[in-house]
């Protein structure tokens, strides 16, 4: 059994596009420092208590290198003072040198909780950004609590994730992000040996990421689970570098039949893709298979016609096969077959540090509009509540020189209705 249902799940939400690296040594992090995450020090927020916006330090962690840790957002979970880094002697199991918050989940039902955070690097004793050339940030024991609870780890990986094989883990990449989502039994204590639930992430050039550990619960429950990160390498040649980038993946009805678009590129070697279909997340079918053609350069759609939609939500998503065997999946999307509540986008721009949008509902619905830089910062965010007709949205912006954005649009269950790369003005 494990101490406080001890749980390792993260996810990093460091980066929006998915950079492949040349050289596969790079890649591959063999040069990546050990990081020490012990004794943090609290250097904002009140001494007794934590909110969002409380900030560590992890004092020459490596090195010549401080590693600072800032909350960002707190979503059904807490965190206490005392929890923020147990060391192993504290926590009665785990490892020193890895960074080791207890996260308090409070799960309503079927739904998700997590803490985010933002982990930077600074040259020691100052205030001045150091950039990684490599770094590899692995979780350990990311299983599940035996009762309806999985553990996920979801990130932006720019150069590749290592695991084991086999492995416990269902990994997914929907273009922008890589995703390892943990089976429900759980793993006794938190055990480095147990390498077939243990998830390693490499990024090359960061002086910073954004860092999310939650859960998701098929149920109603309270846990204290205890989470350990080692920010060092553990696999050196298990690597996968993710042959094809997936800028999009839609689905739409049409005269009784749903269509499904991708777009790709970088489709560097043979790639098999599967429209694969789900009414309940959990069960996916195959819907057709086609070959990529990885000879012709740029950029490439492929469409699958699903003529058969079931009545009611229709769940889709992209399983790409490379010549290896390895897969990994896009996020999924949702067509209802029979429901007119369509959304669409109709036209969005930014211009002068404002977005400017008209989109159609077919059924009144809330919204929630973010607005990311390409490094992941919060550029503006507004909630709206949209009439079954056309809609004419506003949110003016920060002050900033970016000129490449990322605009997510989510309904109040989290679920995202629209996400694209916008060119400013």
């Amino acid at each position: 059994m494990k101490l406080k249902s001890t749980l390792i799940f993260t996810s990093f939400l460091l980066s929006l596009i998915l950079l492949i690296p040349t050289a596969e040594l790079t890649a591959q992090c063999s040069n990546a420092p050990n990081f020490s995450m012990i004794n943090p020090k609290k250097v904002k927020g009140l001494p007794s208590s934590t909110k969002i916006g409380d900030l560590w330090v992890f004092a020459s962690a490596s090195p010549g290198i401080d590693v600072y840790i800032e909350i960002l957002v707190m979503k059904n979970a807490t965190i206490s003072l005392a929890q923020m880094d147990a060391s192993k002697s504290a926590a009665g199991q785990g490892y020193d040198d890895a960074w080791q918050p207890y996260v308090n989940h409070n799960h309503k039902g079927n739904d998700t909780s997590y803490l985010e955070w933002k982990i930077f690097f600074k040259k020691a004793g100052t205030q001045t950004d150091t950039v990684l050339p490599c770094l590899a940030v692995t979780a350990v024991d990311v299983d599940g609590d035996s009762n309806g609870l999985k553990e996920f780890i979801e990130a932006g990986t720019p150069g590749g994730y290592a695991i084991q094989t086999p492995t416990t883990l269902t990994v997914s990449f929907d273009g922008i992000r890589s995703k390892a989502i943990g089976r429900v039994n759980t793993i006794n204590l938190i055990d480095s040996s147990r390498r077939e639930a243990m998830f390693q992430m490499n990024f090359v050039n960061v002086s910073s990421i954004l860092y999310r550990n939650g859960a998701i619960a098929s149920g109603s429950t309270n846990q204290t689970r205890h989470t350990s990160i080692f920010f060092r390498p553990f696999f050196m040649n298990q690597l996968v570098i993710l042959p094809v980038k997936l800028l999009d993946f839609t689905a739409r009805k049409t005269n009784g039949s749903i269509t499904i678009d991708w777009l790709v590129e970088e489709e560097n070697e043979p790639v098999e893709y599967t429209v694969q279909k789900s009414l309940d997340l959990e069960n996916w079918h195959p819907v057709e298979k086609i070959n990529g053609n990885h000879l012709a350069g740029g950029k490439k759609k492929y469409q699958v016609i699903d003529k058969h939609p079931s009545s009611g939500k229709n769940l889709y998503r992209l399983k790409q096969t490379d010549e290896q065997g390895r897969v990994s999946y896009s996020k999924s999307v949702t067509v209802n077959s029979i429901s007119e509540s369509m959304f669409k986008v109709n036209q969005l721009l930014i211009a002068n540090n404002r977005l400017e949008a008209n989109v159609y509902q077919g059924i009144e619905k809330d919204i929630n509009i973010t607005v990311h830089s390409l490094n992941g910062v919060l550029e503006g965010s507004k909630k709206f509540q949209l009439k079954n007709q056309q809609n004419s949205i506003l949110l003016d912006l920060q002050q900033s020189s970016n000129k490449i954005y990322v605009v997510t649009i989510r309904d109040n269950g989290g679920d995202i209705l629209y996400q694209s790369k916008i060119y400013g003005y």
